[in-house]
């Protein structure tokens, strides 16, 4: 349920004219979770925004902040805690990268430690795996000798392994 119908609009206008395309928002000094995720639903319906990245303190605020933006924010939500875990692949960096390159709009909360990591461009991803697109014709055999090519084995898994 989405409380922010419920509070007077526009209550940060002032602020949110001053922000420019080119700077991040640095949020300071702001009391708790609650009163941020009031703030970013504001923003976000003062103006359109592509892509939200949050840069949290630690995994346990993110945990916060998954569980209280959809309180003021109609967009997905999308945790990249404890990302690259014992040095394992991790979708969400893909998620993530292909949402940045399709616009998505979505609200993504990253770890500040995380940040350092490195990430692949586009065009790495794309190269490196099978794109599949709305309404594409494939045949299912090329389709599947593509997958084994790349490393990809036969599962009693509901998803694939690599």
């Amino acid at each position: 349920m989405n409380l922010y119908p419920y509070f007077p609009p526009g209550a940060h206008r002032d602020i949110f004219g001053a922000l420019t395309s080119n700077s991040p928002l640095v949020l300071s000094g702001v009391g708790n979770i609650s009163a941020k995720g009031y703030f970013v639903g504001d923003l976000l319906n003062h103006q359109e925004s592509r892509n939200v990245f949050w840069i949290a303190n630690d995994n346990r605020d993110i945990y916060e902040l998954r569980n209280n933006l959809p309180f003021w924010a109609d967009k997905p939500i999308v945790a990249l805690d404890n990302l690259l875990a014992e040095n394992q692949d991790d979708y969400r960096v893909t998620e993530m990268i292909a949402g940045i390159h399709y616009g998505g709009g979505k609200i993504y909360l990253l770890n500040h430690k995380d940040i350092h990591l490195p990430m692949p461009a586009y065009a790495e991803i794309a190269e490196s795996g099978v794109m599949v697109t709305v309404g594409q014709e494939m045949r299912t055999v090329e389709f599947f000798n593509k997958l084994i090519q790349m490393g990809y084995r036969p599962s009693a898994d509901v998803s694939l392994k690599k």
